[in-house]
């Protein structure tokens, strides 16, 4: 069993390094904070799978810095076609002090199957708001748009197996 997923894990370690698989993510924001997280995902897209599939700009003055280095997808506004043609995994909110703008973004995306990541601000780390208790989201707050908790998600893990092993020797 340990040597099964030894080499299970070894195989998608070998594959998110060699670029042949990965996470799309999709960047909203081309102000100063979406630059340093474009930066910073480009320094670590070898460890941690991420490519960056473009970037939405509601301002199109800001984005020509961004888009001489990844594709400008066009505005917040399209985010719905932008999800479906380029199969987004994750999408990161870096609007500079936007606050009406985020709370449509995060309405609209929150039935969707797509992971949302928000840049914190100094405030936010300085009263805790932000966790570092995962290593490759240690930097983003993780929005959680599922209403289940982590131990009701888990007992629902085990539900949802032990049916689908109930099911499959019946």
């Amino acid at each position: 069993i340990w040597l099964g997923k030894w080499y299970w894990i070894n195989r998608a370690k070998q594959q998110l390094h060699s670029g042949s698989a990965g996470f799309e993510v999709l960047l909203l924001g081309c102000g100063p904070k979406a630059y340093r997280v474009m930066q910073q995902i480009k320094a670590d897209a070898r460890s941690t799978g991420w490519r960056l599939a473009g970037f939405l700009c509601s301002n199109p003055g800001d984005k020509n810095i961004m888009a001489r280095q990844i594709p400008w997808l066009g505005s917040p506004g399209q985010v719905q076609q932008v999800l479906e043609t380029y199969a987004i995994d994750k999408i990161i909110l870096a609007e500079e002090k936007n606050e009406t703008l985020l709370n449509e973004l995060v309405e609209q995306l929150a039935q969707k199957d797509v992971d949302l990541l928000l840049v914190p601000g100094i405030l936010d780390i300085v009263t805790g708001s932000v966790r570092s208790t995962d290593v490759i989201h240690g930097q983003f707050i993780v929005l959680q748009t599922n209403p289940l908790n982590a131990w009701q998600q888990n007992v629902k893990r085990l539900i949802d197996i032990g049916t689908a092993l109930m099911g499959t020797l019946l």
